[in-house]
Order: C-alpha cells, then sequence, then structure tokens
C-alpha cells in the first residue's frame, strides 16, 4: 500500500546535532523501499513523502527510526493513499498524491508543546 507521511519540524534549534544520522537512516529508507520519494519544504520547517509499505503500522514502525522521531522533534501523520480506479494501472512509480484519496492510518506519532508549528 501507498502512505502519505507528512511532517512538521517543531524544534528546528535541535535538528543539526541529528541531521547526519538523518540523512544515513532515510537513505537507508529509500534503499529499503519503504521511502518512495520525498521533499522538504522550501519554505517551512516541513516534509512530505510517499512511501511503500504492507501496513500503515509497518511504515510508521520504520519511520520510528529517524532521529527527528525518536527525539520527539518532528509531528508525523501518516495518511494509506487509495488509487483512483483506472489511474494507477501500470504504473512503476507511486501515483502523483493529488491524483488520491486518503483516510487516516494513526495519530501523531509525536506532538511537543503548544508552540508547534502547522
Amino acid at each position: 500500500m501507498f502512505i502519505l507521511a507528512t511532517g512538521t519540524i517543531t524544534q528546528p534549534a535541535r535538528t543539526a546535532e541529528y541531521m547526519g544520522a538523518k540523512f544515513r537512516v532515510l537513505a537507508e529508507l529509500k534503499a529499503s523501499g519503504l521511502v518512495r520519494i520525498s521533499f522538504r519544504s522550501a519554505a517551512q520547517p516541513k516534509f512530505v513523502a510517499i512511501l511503500e509499505a504492507d501496513s500503515g503500522g509497518d511504515a510508521e514502525g520504520q519511520l520510528k527510526r529517524l532521529q527527528f522521531v525518536e527525539h520527539s522533534l518532528i509531528e508525523l501523520k501518516c495518511q494509506e493513499l487509495i488509487p483512483l480506479q483506472g489511474c494507477s494501472a501500470g504504473l512503476s512509480a507511486p501515483p502523483a498524491p493529488w491524483l488520491m484519496r486518503s483516510r487516516p492510518v494513526a495519530q501523531t506519532l509525536h506532538r511537543t508543546g503548544s508552540g508547534s508549528q502547522i
């Protein structure tokens, strides 16, 4: 199944010390096939990724390996993506998220303080 993962960095000042580990784990998650494609917002401390996993729980468990998640520096949300009929046949890459409807897979993994940016 495809999963849309979105995240907001809630403590940007603390991310520098984990940056190297983040890139290493993200590369491992890409190599394993979990992360199909990922993006960072140019204007805000946010990211979006398309994941492929057997279940939402499996995807969330693997994302917990990311240092930003492990150290509660990010508010992460995951939603299962359901392909629209007739739009996904024969695709070798994940369908574009705007061509799909979504439903929640899980609640926010980490939420810190009332100062979280959304």
